[in-house]
């Protein structure tokens, strides 16, 4: 089973690369700013989100539900897959009852399913849809990782992720933790600071800035903001 496990992980990490260099190739996408959440990235945030593990039963691990509304290619899925295998939970139990993710983006979805189940083996939570309006039949999520489209697809010039995040509170209120990879203006701007003061009331916990590099093809300033229910202390500056 472990054999059969390390081979689907594989194949998934062989199909991400493949889907990130069609899409850094893409230039014409790149410049619309649909821009694909470096792995780097996405990893050493879901490590902090997930760093409970350790100390968790395999049963109690088994009820963590954690998703994506802007899911993408399914890094993020795929991450939290990962470290969730390593719990021993079976694959069929991860995939079915423990991932979530939506995009508006069919082609991304499919992308996304067979990321995160390249054998096509299961019954899987990954839909079709616009997290402005829409909402995870299942609820109880406990735990997110998310980068929501910073504008609307329509060469202007407003968030997006505001409505998202908005909505998705209305539907599945208080999560265990939440990241949000998202513009450093939110930490600055005073138009802002509803969504930031929002970050306060989830608990923030981890504040770190990435390179303006950090993502291939455009140079943007964005900022994890970590949130754990019930943090109260210091914000955490991760360098």
């Amino acid at each position: 089973e472990q054999g059969m496990k390390m081979s689907s992980i594989k194949k998934s990490e062989k199909f991400l690369k493949s889907i990130e260099a069609e899409h850094y190739a893409n230039k014409d996408k790149i410049a619309t700013g649909d821009l694909k959440s470096p792995v780097e990235i996405v990893a050493s945030d879901i490590e902090i989100q997930l760093d409970e593990l350790k100390n968790m039963t395999k049963e109690e691990a088994k009820n963590i539900k954690f998703s994506d509304n802007s899911v993408g290619y399914g890094t993020s899925l795929h991450e939290a897959k990962k470290r969730l295998l390593e719990k021993g939970i079976p694959e069929k139990h991860i995939i079915e009852d423990q991932l979530f993710g939506m995009d508006n983006d069919p082609n991304k979805v499919l992308a996304t399913r067979l990321v995160i189940d390249p054998d096509r083996m299961y019954n899987n939570n990954i839909i079709v849809g616009d997290s402005r309006t829409m909402s995870f039949e299942t609820k109880g999520i406990t735990h997110s990782w998310n980068n929501e489209p910073y504008l609307k697809g329509d060469g202007g010039k407003t968030p997006v992720y505001n409505e998202i995040i908005e909505n998705v509170d209305k539907q599945n209120p208080v999560q265990q933790s939440e990241s949000h990879l998202l513009p450093k203006a939110i930490s600055l701007s005073d138009t802002l600071k509803d969504i930031r003061s929002k970050f306060f009331i989830k608990g923030l916990e981890h504040w770190r800035e990435w390179s303006l590099d950090s993502f291939v093809g455009a140079k943007v300033r964005t900022v994890s903001y970590i949130c754990n229910v019930g943090y109260d202390g210091k914000i955490k500056i991760l360098c």
